[in-house]
């Protein structure tokens, strides 16, 4: 699922997404949008591509409140933000965030994430 109020960021991550045969992507505009799917999927999310301020439900409070939910406490949650602190790092790892990461994300680590988290390969 790749969540972020800029519908120009998700259509970037979902078209380097679309060059992944059998994946299914879901996308929300912020953190409740998001909990909403994900609680109405079917299938269980694989990934989560979160970004950090969004209106409504930021990237942290999304991702503390998606970890208290039993079918996603270990799915991987990537942030993906414009934000480059150590102190922004701090918090997302302290809300249960996997991995951080800087704007625009480049093709070849989303590839190794999709392959590690998602195809396993």
């Amino acid at each position: 699922m790749i969540i972020d109020d800029s519908a120009t960021v998700r259509n970037y991550h979902i078209k380097l997404l679309n060059s992944f045969d059998g994946i299914s992507i879901e996308e929300a505009e912020d953190g409740m949008d998001a909990l909403e799917k994900s609680f109405l999927s079917v299938e269980p999310i694989e990934l989560f591509l979160v970004d950090v301020e969004m209106p409504t439900m930021d990237g942290y409070a999304f991702t503390k409140e998606i970890r208290k939910v039993d079918k996603y406490k270990s799915t991987p949650i990537v942030m993906i933000t414009g934000k480059e602190s150590e102190e922004n790092k701090r918090v997302a790892f302290e809300s249960g965030a996997n991995l951080y990461n800087i704007k625009p994300m480049k093709p070849e680590i989303l590839e190794s994430y999709i392959k590690l988290f998602v195809l396993k390969e």
